[in-house]
């Protein structure tokens, strides 16, 4: 695994919050493919995400934070149909 979304999931544990990699990156991982893309999920709100990660974008209504990284590792925040968890 890379060291962009391995190193993500842990400033974000260390800063207090869960997080996860989720979506397509762990089915290809399972199933012994190399991810054409990394995404996580997390209890941090997209503003704490944001700060722990200086040169990172979040404009958009799904609070996903984008780390611009290599790969790239797009970070969003636990929510439910309602709005953020």
């Amino acid at each position: 695994m890379p060291a962009a979304p391995r190193d993500s999931i842990a400033v974000l544990m260390r800063a207090g919050y869960e997080a996860a990699l989720v979506g397509g990156c762990v089915r290809d991982l399972l199933r012994g493919e190399r991810p054409g893309d990394w995404d996580a999920a997390t209890s941090a709100p997209p503003d704490a995400v944001s700060a722990l990660f200086p040169g990172s974008s979040w404009e958009n209504r799904f609070g996903t934070v984008t780390l611009h990284a290599n790969p790239t590792v797009e970070i969003t925040t636990f929510r439910d149909e309602s709005g953020y968890a």
